[in-house]
């Protein structure tokens, strides 16, 4: 596979980067043989296979060596492209699944539960990153389930195009393979328990952020499954205090400065850090034809009144209401809470819309085809003071729901000049 030097794009066979929306996902294995880009599928699924054998993941046995209790279940490769915050692909992935919907409660696996971090946390870290004046840098943890144990264990059948080398075996898994219900929580107790032989503390309230302080130095480090992002002072801190470790203990791979995290696009400067989702924003205006929309000044109009519609009376059915607000919301919750009032309003209507909540929601949509660029800034602090401020503010209407008489309350808070929360 050629990448390029400068950027880990995945270049063709020209030499070109490859676009995201050139590079179809495949739905299952026939569909990746067939693919425009069936090599780098297939080096993706030998990577894989190569993963599994290095982490003592798989072990042959014989049928006749299985328990009678044991349930054999099937596995499948799953495919994705991974692209950069342009849209250029990054790495192409094939995983080896196991078909958990097949596993047995209580008798295949026990407690699944596994925290992952909120974008609140996102949130929290890059505002103590520009309240500390710390940068922020990203990392992926390949096959990272691969690392963790598996408390109980569970029997596959053969692989489609990696068979048993010997008839009549099976496979028996002594890791976590991705798709086993408990393999998410197998992992995040693995790399929790690391973490804090080594001297990080878990936050109290956000699971998946630790911090680690020693004299001067201080580290954040938030973990999103396989993906780790740290606040440090430097580059060189970085790999001193957690990611030189990190790599010979899971296989990391440093991917610099951060500069996107879950669809949200990460611009670091000296003097702030800000945060927005200018592609996904146009993904949507585009999916819903407001792409040219003419914008207006607000998302909702002053003293709209919306009310539920009255029994007998059918929804507007011409728009795709509940799709919209959908995608609208992970806006909202994540970079945009100047979208938050409206779509909180508008979303208690999404089983049976008016065309009066259709024609609010629109507006949503011209507003955000003329802010598409906003965001959150988080300043950067001057000086050497270490004082880190957090503000709350909350307010409150009086009775004024049209049909309930309900209050609505809002609140927010700040770090470093902007909301966390």
């Amino acid at each position: 596979m050629n990448v390029a030097q400068n950027t880990s794009r995945v270049l063709d066979q020209n030499g070109r980067p490859i676009r995201a929306n050139d590079a179809r996902v495949p739905r299952n294995r026939r569909e990746s043989q067939r693919s425009k880009y069936r090599e780098f599928f297939i080096k993706a699924e030998l990577e894989e296979m190569a993963a599994m054998r290095t982490q003592h993941v798989l072990e042959e046995i014989a049928i006749e060596d299985v328990p009678k209790n044991a349930k054999p279940i099937k596995t499948r490769f799953v495919y994705d492209i991974k692209t950069d915050h342009q849209g250029y692909v990054i790495r192409f992935k094939a995983r080896l699944v196991a078909l958990g919907n097949c596993q047995r409660p209580r008798t295949d696996f026990g407690d699944t539960f596994s925290p992952v971090a909120r974008m609140a946390s996102f949130r929290l870290m890059v505002g103590l990153a520009g309240a500390l004046n710390l940068t922020l840098y990203g990392g992926d943890i390949h096959t990272a389930y691969l690392n963790a144990k598996l408390g109980i264990r569970q029997y596959v059948q053969s692989i489609e195009g990696f068979p048993c080398e010997v008839d009549g075996h099976i496979y028996v898994v002594g890791k976590a393979l991705d798709w086993l219900r408990q393999s998410r929580r197998e992992w995040n107790t693995e790399l929790n328990r690391w973490l804090l032989e080594r001297g990080y503390q878990r936050s109290l309230t956000e699971p998946c952020l630790y911090y680690r302080v020693e004299g001067e130095e201080i580290m954040l480090v938030l973990v999103y499954v396989d993906d780790i992002l740290v606040a440090t002072k430097d580059e060189e801190q970085k790999k001193k205090m957690l990611f030189e470790d990190l790599d010979k203990e899971y296989g990391l791979k440093d991917q610099g400065l951060l500069a996107w995290y879950l669809g949200v696009e990460v611009e670091q400067t000296a003097d702030h850090i800000f945060i927005s989702q200018s592609k996904y924003a146009r993904e949507i205006l585009a999916k819903f034809g407001y792409a040219e929309a003419h914008s207006v000044g607000n998302p909702m109009e002053v003293n709209a009144r919306l009310v539920p519609l009255g029994d007998g009376e059918e929804s507007d059915t011409s728009f795709p209401y509940r799709e919209a607000v959908g995608m609208l919301m992970y806006l909202a919750t994540s970079t945009r809470p100047d979208l938050a009032f409206a779509l909180g309003q508008l979303s208690r209507f999404v089983a049976k819309p008016s065309s009066k909540h259709v024609g609010a929601l629109k507006r949503v949509l011209r507003y955000l085809a003329g802010t598409v660029n906003y965001g959150i800034t988080y300043d950067r602090q001057s000086g050497e003071s270490d004082t880190v401020v957090l503000e709350g503010y909350c307010d409150s209407d009086w009775a004024n729901d049209p049909e309930t008489r309900r209050s609505t309350t809002g609140f927010m808070f700040t770090l470093a000049g902007d909301a966390v929360s």
